[in-house]
């Protein structure tokens, strides 16, 4: 249960960190 909390939540962080890089990107070529 733990396990797939665990794996869950860094699924969600990974998700956190390419929306924020794509953000950063995006101010790059704007």
């Amino acid at each position: 249960m733990a396990r797939s909390t665990k794996s869950y939540e860094e699924r969600m962080l990974q998700l956190e960190k390419k929306e924020q890089e794509s953000l950063e990107k995006a101010k790059q070529y704007a």
